[in-house]
């Protein structure tokens, strides 16, 4: 499946604590009848889906980091990531419930465990399930795309540019069979990427969408393309930069369709002897004014 909707990128971080936060709403009238206020009714439903969202995003970008986990299943990496942000919520859960009942945890008794084990039965499913279905759409195959800034293809472009092969890094059908459904056939039709928590936001010279996948997996697909990877969220294809601004200490790529890409400053010197080998041009000033990279 690989239905595609063209209504704009869906931002990850605003997505997903939207969707909790709207859910936490929706626990607090639907709860039993409970002696707590309405605020604290709602403190604590806000407290018990927020808190377990930001620990499983924390722990998935974490083991993002990890061989074996990015060769897993995009469904299975989930799973994994929700399974251990629970167990780590286990904890705070019981000493929220502890604050607005205002009771007390004996962590030295042997109830304890008996306790954690309680809780994860209580909590356990529905937050998995929960995470499960906010990253329904991806994992489904849906995709949310927007149009991009006018951008000329590589190959149509006057100056100079680096050929690409359709040919990908080593391994990376394993480490992820459905790229083919992900990256155009032209592979230098990619103008840049940007990880967005445990999604990439890809941009080509026809469209920007969102993609649950790994920046440095795509970057390694795109080894037959010459490309600098400027902040660590970032990639940028090198035919599509016009040129290096620096503003005071800071750095930036501005590529086709005037958009903005920040270098970090431990990059800075690196890139911008890249760019040089490139014969990109660079400009310094203090008070440049522009447009705002998509994100």
């Amino acid at each position: 499946m690989q239905e595609r909707f063209h209504f704009g990128v869906v931002k990850p971080l605003p997505y997903f604590y939207l969707v909790t936060t709207v859910l936490g709403v929706l626990f607090m009238f639907i709860s039993p009848d409970s002696p707590r206020s309405m605020l604290e009714e709602l403190l604590f439903w806000l407290s018990q889906t927020l808190i377990p969202l930001s620990i499983i995003l924390i722990v998935h970008l974490l083991l993002a980091n990890l061989t074996w986990f990015n060769q897993l299943p995009n469904i299975w990496k989930l799973s994994v990531s929700g399974l251990a942000g629970i167990i780590l919520y286990l904890p705070v859960a019981l000493w929220l419930d502890a604050i607005f009942d205002m009771e007390s945890i004996d962590v030295q008794s042997i109830y304890f465990a008996r306790e954690l084990i309680e809780e994860f039965a209580a909590v356990g499913p529905p937050i998995l399930i929960g995470w499960l279905a906010m990253n329904a759409p991806w994992l489904l195959g849906y995709r949310f795309e927007q149009q991009p800034p006018t951008i000329t293809p590589a190959s149509a472009q006057s100056h100079e540019t680096t050929p690409a092969s359709n040919i990908v890094g080593d391994n990376a059908s394993e480490l992820h069979p459905d790229y083919l459904s992900v990256f155009p056939d032209n592979l230098n039709d990619v103008v840049c990427l940007k990880a967005e928590l445990h999604y990439l936001q890809i941009t080509t010279i026809d469209t920007q969408s969102l993609e649950l996948f790994n920046l440095k997996d795509a970057v390694n697909y795109l080894s037959s393309v010459e490309g600098i990877s400027p902040h660590r969220s970032w990639w940028v294809n090198r035919n599509y930069i016009e040129r290096y601004v620096q503003v005071g200490r800071q750095g930036k790529l501005i590529i086709q369709g005037n958009l903005e890409v920040p270098v970090s400053r431990r990059k800075i010197v690196e890139t911008k002897s890249q760019l040089k080998l490139w014969g990109i041009p660079h400009k310094k000033t203090n008070n440049e004014r522009s447009k705002d990279a998509p994100s």
